[in-house]
């Protein structure tokens, strides 16, 4: 897998790249990984209702990505809670 994913080749929305992240890696990523890979600040990230994901502050007060459960079934990602179990 590529490191680093160059979002300035308009091959797809800033959105998009987050998701195919969040697939490639099981529906979680943290927020500083996919920021590092995706080479964009925090402040780039798009946020807002139904947009694919949650943004989750971990008890080591970190944020983690968690792919929505709708856009998962798009993307035929099923999301885990911290137990293993299906979310869906």
């Amino acid at each position: 897998m590529n490191d680093n994913i160059d979002i300035a080749n308009g091959d797809g929305s800033l959105r998009d790249k987050i998701l195919q992240l969040l697939k490639d890696n099981g529906g979680r990523m943290l927020k500083d990984e996919v920021c590092a890979r995706l080479k964009i600040s925090y402040r780039d990230v798009p946020c807002g209702y139904n947009i694919g994901w949650a943004s989750c502050l971990q008890p080591d007060q970190t944020f983690m990505f968690i792919q929505s459960a709708c856009i998962s079934n798009i993307y035929n990602v099923v999301p885990s809670d911290v137990t293993g179990r299906n979310c869906c």
